[in-house]
């Protein structure tokens, strides 16, 4: 079930597709697809169902309940033209049964009758600026919408672009904290390194920083590689760590230090 539920329908040779919602979404995809699973149980005349997730120019079918949901996705994404790409371009829902969609998309008609699939209802939301998509539920053999009203499948449709919009939110805070603790941590060997120097040259810190932006400028190396090489390279000399360890924040570093003849 995993290659039905997740796959990439804008190309088959196209593996980076919506990499700033699917980033570790096995979660999401489990979410959205017990969603689809729930409208087809639920909701009289609908047998497939599916969902769409368009970021930028590029669509995928992230979560279905039958193949043959992810090749009619797979054929409006090739082709630009169906129920789905109509509504996530509108932002309005499309109800159509065969007879309408041969009228309005012939090509797309063709393939989704061949696989037995006569009626469509897609509804559109959107995450974000950057992010949209829809539920897509379809009838099969001849069977129809009528009956159904939209209220429920809007309340599918709502579920779906919450979850989304929670998980791209958790994605995007995972990864502030990221820069976060990867900027406490250059601090804090900058800190040190500055320490370092006030001890050992007897000057104040904000004369200690300007050496090390001097090194960084001069090496053109990052300030906080420039920091780590001498603080490794001080505690190597004063016999509290060996060559190639002792570096500020636990990992192995092999010994830099700053360049032979100082100008300051």
């Amino acid at each position: 079930m995993t290659a039905q539920r997740l796959r990439n329908a804008a190309a088959a040779d196209r593996p980076g597709a919506l990499p700033g919602v699917l980033d570790e979404a096995g979660d999401l995809v489990d979410g959205l697809f017990a969603v689809c699973e729930q409208v087809v149980f639920a909701l009289p005349g609908v047998s497939l169902s599916s969902v769409t997730l368009v970021e930028g120019d590029v669509a995928a079918t992230v979560a279905s309940t039958d193949r043959r949901a992810d090749e009619i996705g797979t054929e409006q994404y090739r082709t630009g033209e169906g129920p789905c790409i109509e509504a996530t371009r509108t932002g309005r829902i499309v109800l159509v049964d065969m007879a309408g969609a041969t009228e309005r998309w012939p090509g797309f008609a063709a393939i989704a009758g061949a696989l037995g699939v006569h009626s469509f209802l897609t509804m559109p939301f959107r995450v974000d600026a950057g992010l949209t998509g829809s539920l897509n539920l379809f009838g099969v053999g001849g069977q129809h919408f009528a009956g159904t009203g939209q209220a429920r499948p809007e309340s599918y449709a709502t579920t779906v672009e919450t979850m989304t919009r929670a998980h791209r939110r958790y994605l995007r805070c995972r990864d502030e904290v990221a820069e976060l603790r990867a900027v406490v941590r250059s601090r804090a060997v900058i800190e040190q390194a500055k320490g370092i120097l006030v001890s050992e040259r007897k000057i104040s810190a904000e004369d200690a920083f300007r050496i090390l932006v001097r090194w960084s400028q001069r090496e053109n190396r990052k300030l906080r590689d420039v920091a780590v090489g001498y603080v490794a390279t001080a505690a190597g000399e004063s016999g509290t760590a060996g060559a190639g360890t002792a570096r500020a924040d636990g990992r192995a570093v092999a010994r830099v230090g700053p360049p032979a003849r100082l100008q300051w």
